[in-house]
């Protein structure tokens, strides 16, 4: 009920193809509006057509072939970080799916613990670019957390994933595992102090090494990938390790 557009008459299934010219389809699609928030407009949009293997990489979406001031689609963030810029400062990027509308509005929320979030910037949505950032000058000593709150034009609100900053000589955390559970592979956020490489290691109930390697960690913000697709269904714990720092988060794989 909270999707939207604003001519779901010219909204459409579209189907991944990496094998096709334009990659996205246009499926032959019929809408049903049910209800409106202003100029919004919700419902249903279906097709009949054929479906192609679920198994051969294909995706969907919702799409439109009309002008994005015509027919904005819901806001979808591809990835939120932040680095250190200095001492005392950071900057905070983000980057969306597509162009948003202007009443969309970003809420940079910062906390000490990584529990308590207070507002601490707010940026309204640029219908001409994906890419946003904000220069905060008032990085505190220790850690820092970050999150991006999204208010859309229909109100629904998301929350990014929890990113952080040490602001320190030493110190190692990893602020999030996605997908968890995982099935295959899952990303990995993790926040150092300075540059190093860890020791890491999969580690299952019993305490057993299952797996483990060396991974390269940048100051700031990373993303590391695992693999976890040849260990069994169980529950694990991820543990990343250098001289004088540790990490440790649990997993679940399916």
């Amino acid at each position: 009920a909270t999707s939207f557009c604003t001519e779901i008459n010219n909204t459409y299934v579209s189907q991944w193809d990496p094998s096709a010219p334009n990659k996205w389809s246009k499926e032959i699609s019929t809408a049903n509006q049910t209800g409106s928030i202003g100029v919004l407009q919700l419902g249903t949009v279906t097709t009949n057509s054929p479906i192609a293997n679920f198994a051969a990489n294909r995706y969907f979406t919702l799409g439109t072939d009309r002008p994005f001031l015509n027919n904005p689609l819901p806001v979808k963030l591809i990835s939120f970080s932040a680095n250190k810029t200095g001492n005392m400062s950071s900057i905070v990027t983000w980057e969306l799916a597509d162009v948003c509308m202007e009443a969309t509005q970003f809420t940079i929320e910062k906390s000490i613990d990584g529990k308590t979030f207070q507002s601490y910037a707010t940026q309204a949505g640029n219908p001409n670019s994906r890419n946003y950032f904000y220069n905060d000058t008032k990085l505190g000593k220790g850690t820092t957390w970050y999150r991006l709150k999204i208010t859309e034009a229909d109100g629904k609100i998301t929350y990014s994933k929890v990113v952080a900053l040490i602001n320190d000589t030493k110190g190692l955390l990893i602020t999030s595992l996605m997908p968890n559970p995982v099935t295959g592979s899952a990303v990995v956020t993790v926040s150092a102090a300075r540059s190093l490489v860890a020791d890491t290691q999969v580690v299952n109930v019993s305490g057993t090494i299952v797996r483990q390697w060396r991974s390269a960690v940048a100051e700031g913000s990373n993303q590391l990938t695992i693999d976890m697709s040849a260990l069994p269904a169980g529950v694990y714990h991820l543990v990343l390790q250098t001289a004088d720092s540790k990490a440790v988060y649990r997993l679940v794989k399916q």
